[in-house]
């Protein structure tokens, strides 16, 4: 005993003896002294004296009692050190009142004898000041408050605060916290309808699952649990006077007559509340991040926001990693570039004042930033800023970039690809002329990322981009929540909040519309959920742009398919009406040129149905009855595409066949034995789609239709012509729309005549809405904007 008390007289002469004009550093600096006090160590406030305090310098002394009963206050971490709620609060507080601090772990009870000893300055170890303090002791305002909520259900009307909780209802607390004790003393709630949870988490789980009428929590997890699920729970009496049931208040525990000490800390813990700093360190420490499973929405859709219902388990927000379509569309509403398309279709300027200078060779793309862009955590855009976001993506590879200066030919681009100019002025090197970059541009793999972002741990809340929307929330398999971008150079969007909510199935997502729980079903419905959602004509069905295309491949170096006349009567016998309405039933469109609807330059070229010019010209290429054109027509019997692909095939046969000359035999057969077998030109006619699932889309022909003519081993169409070359260097080389749609004219035109595919069907960009829904708009690439979003 004696020994701890010299050793922290010792401690306390230093503190004490500090210079008084001696500047105070504004950080804290810690250092730990273990003191374990022995059993006989009792100080009574009668008869001990308290010592005279000494003039406050710029060092503290506090005590520490680690680990408090619940760990969340103080405890060791597994190297040792201390840390929790009282470590983070005495380290800011001493930063607001410019001292210093040495932290000494040591029992509450031991830590105010030292007090009032005199030997240390302050404890600060979970101590509830709602009772007067002992004798000799004072304590400072609150650095904490602690407030205890009843939650109920989101459409409970019933229970419109705590009192209105009957005796017979059941209700959970949380177990070792305050709200169990509030339930008996406060509510008093007979111990047989008081369920104990281990956790809030736990707790509200039993009050999502109907286990009880209502669940006691701090207020932390209550408005954090309610704000998440805020379609099935809900704080009773929010918003009155009383809406805590009870509270506990936390401060730092001082001798009584430190008068200056308790002044400065006081000053300190009112700094500390002003910058909010209470609730980021609470929340750190005492709320829950656990998700509970939910479920549906009890309430429908809020006014204040858009729910969209899509099927996804997971989003990627980092622009280099894997495309997906749904990816790829909140991408698109959270990251901005360059360029951008407008909802008429036309490429037009958006971080940058217009569309760029082209060199006279056309491989030097020059930009000019808009002044003043900032992004929503204040970081300013520069050109730096901007290559950097960009290089983050070109480093792995990213095909789109595969147009950019790549003098190793590696598949990477050079880093002098992009040069920047000065702070508004970037310059792109291409390899060699591509009118489609500035298509390719206005994708997110081009997007403004903030410098704040980690690019080896990305996160989408700090990782934000210049664009109607930001990221507020993510939770991976249930709903990412975005909210509008208040430092958006352009109009601001609609609905200041969307949600995207996450579904397992088409099943599960048309449920939830029919519910009430989505305002939208949007990507991911099946052909069968959404002929079921549509024969109930009570909901909204909006159709957009081609997302996907259907064709026939022929294999040209062979009979029959080496004939043109052959590919032309194909092209004549087919009935591409009958097909989308007979198999598809009018969800999959006609598709009457190489290029989907909504592309720019898109023309319908292939012929009306026509059987006898196709009998004309199979008779003239040498076919008749008795000599048949014998087709192994090749389909993907594995549910790839669709599920009615058997149908679609035997359609396009029985079309073929009503010919009299075409003799057509089915072959079915899964991805990864076709995939082999097309690529090494074994089968001689084969249905395709496109685009790859992987594939991220731009707005250009060429990305629909270049592929095909290149007789890639891929393909296997062994189609070569000299007429449809020279029309993609042409295209190559222009570099402005209506020079693009002029040579794609003529490349749809030439198509048509020489068959690289036949192309069929099309799937159009479907969403199915409430009636209240009132905008929805769907860009020319089949992606929802979300800013367009309105509702009654």
């Amino acid at each position: 005993m004696q020994r701890w008390l010299i050793f922290l007289f010792v401690v306390l002469l230093i503190a004490c003896n500090d210079s008084a004009d001696e500047t105070p550093t504004p950080t804290a600096v810690a250092t730990e002294q273990v003191i374990e006090p022995t059993t006989d160590v009792a100080l009574d406030p009668a008869t001990t004296p308290t010592a005279p305090p000494c003039e406050i310098g710029d060092s503290l002394i506090i005590a520490l009692d680690v680990p408090d009963r619940t760990g969340q206050f103080a405890n060791f971490d597994s190297n040792g050190a201390i840390v929790g709620l009282d470590v983070d609060v005495i380290e800011a507080i001493s930063a607001e009142a410019g001292l210093t601090y040495e932290q000494i772990v040591t029992p509450y009870d031991g830590a105010l004898a030292a007090i009032r000893m005199g030997e240390i300055d302050a404890a600060i170890a979970r101590i509830e000041i709602s009772e007067p303090a002992p004798a000799g002791i004072v304590y400072t305002d609150p650095y904490l408050e602690v407030g205890q909520i009843l939650v109920v259900r989101a459409n409970d009307e019933e229970i419109g605060s705590w009192r209105d909780v009957a005796a017979d209802q059941p209700i959970a607390v949380v177990a070792n916290e305050f709200g169990a004790m509030v339930a008996t003393t406060v509510l008093n709630h007979p111990s047989e309808q008081i369920i104990t949870a281990p956790t809030s988490a736990d707790a509200l789980q039993l009050l999502s699952d109907f286990e009880v009428r209502a669940a006691i929590v701090n207020d932390l997890d209550a408005e954090a649990y309610t704000d998440r699920y805020y379609q099935r729970l809900k704080v009773a009496g929010a918003g009155t006077p009383d809406y805590w049931i009870a509270e506990q208040q936390f401060g730092i525990a001082l001798a009584a007559n430190n008068n200056m000490l308790l002044e400065k800390l006081n000053a300190a813990i009112f700094a500390y509340k002003s910058a909010d700093l209470e609730t980021t360190i609470g929340t750190r420490w005492l709320a829950s991040n656990t998700p509970i499973d939910a479920g549906e929405s009890l309430i429908g859709t809020p006014t204040d926001r858009m729910l969209v219902g899509v099927v996804a388990s997971e989003i990627n927000f980092d622009p280099a990693s894997e495309y997906d379509r749904v990816s790829h569309e909140v991408q698109l509403n959270t990251l901005r570039g360059l360029v951008k398309v407008d909802s008429d279709g036309a490429i037009v300027g958006d971080l940058a004042v217009g569309l760029p200078e082209i060199s006279a060779d056309k491989t030097t793309y020059t930009f000019t930033l808009r002044d003043g862009l900032v992004f929503p955590d204040g970081s300013a855009l520069s050109t730096t800023v901007l290559k950097n976001s960009m290089m983050h993506v070109a480093s792995t590879g990213n095909i789109l970039y595969n147009v950019l200066k790549d003098v190793n030919l590696d598949g990477f681009a050079d880093q002098d690809a992009i040069t920047v100019i000065d702070s508004r002025t970037i310059q792109f090197t291409l390899t060699a002329p591509a009118g489609h970059f500035v298509a390719r541009l206005a994708t997110p793999a081009f997007g403004a990322i903030s410098p704040l972002c980690d690019f080896n741990n990305y996160d989408p809340t700090v990782c934000v981009g210049i664009a109607p929307y930001q990221v507020s929330s993510y939770e991976p398999a249930v709903a990412v929540s975005l909210i509008a971008n208040e430092t958006y150079f352009a109009d601001a969007p609609a609905m200041e909040k969307v949600e995207l909510r996450l579904y397992p199935t088409s099943s599960a997502l048309a449920n939830a519309l029919e519910i009430g729980a989505v305002d939208v079903a949007w990507q991911g419905l099946t052909d069968g959920s959404l002929v079921e959602l549509l024969a109930e004509n009570e909901y909204t069905f909006w159709e957009g742009a081609g997302i996907f295309k259907s064709y026939l491949v022929f294999e040209q170096s062979e009979p029959p398919w080496d004939d043109v006349r052959v590919r032309q009567a194909a092209a004549l016998a087919v009935d591409r009406d009958a097909i989308s309405r007979d198999v598809f039933e009018n969800l999959r469109a006609p598709l009457n040129s190489p290029l989907i609807d909504g592309m720019p330059g898109q023309n319908a070229v292939y012929p009306e149905r026509n059987v006898e010019e196709a009998v004309r010209l199979l008779t003239a290429a040498g076919f008749s009855a008795s000599n048949p054109a014998e087709i192994d027509l090749w389909y993907l019997n594995d549910g790839r595409y669709t599920t009615l692909e058997g149908e679609y095939a035997t359609a396009i046969a029985a079309q073929l066949e009503e010919t009299g000359i075409f003799d057509v035999t089915l072959n079915g057969q899964a991805w990864g034995i076709y995939s082999g077998q097309m690529f090494n030109c074994n089968y001689p006619t084969f249905l395709l789609g496109w685009p790859p699932s992987n594939a991220a889309p731009y707005l250009d022909g060429l990305n629909w239709t270049y592929y095909f003519i290149l007789n890639a081993p891929t393909l296997c169409s062994n189609y070569e012509s000299e007429k449809m070359d020279d029309l993609f260097e042409t295209l190559f080389e222009a570099t402005t729309q209506p020079n693009r749609s002029a040579v794609l004219a003529e490349i749809q035109n030439l198509w048509a005549e020489e068959l690289p595919t036949l192309d069929l069907y099309q799937d159009l960009s479907e969403a199915v809405s409430l009636a209240k829904v009132t905008t929805l708009e769907i860009d020319p690439l089949g992606f929802l904007r979300y800013d367009s979003l309105e509702k009654e």
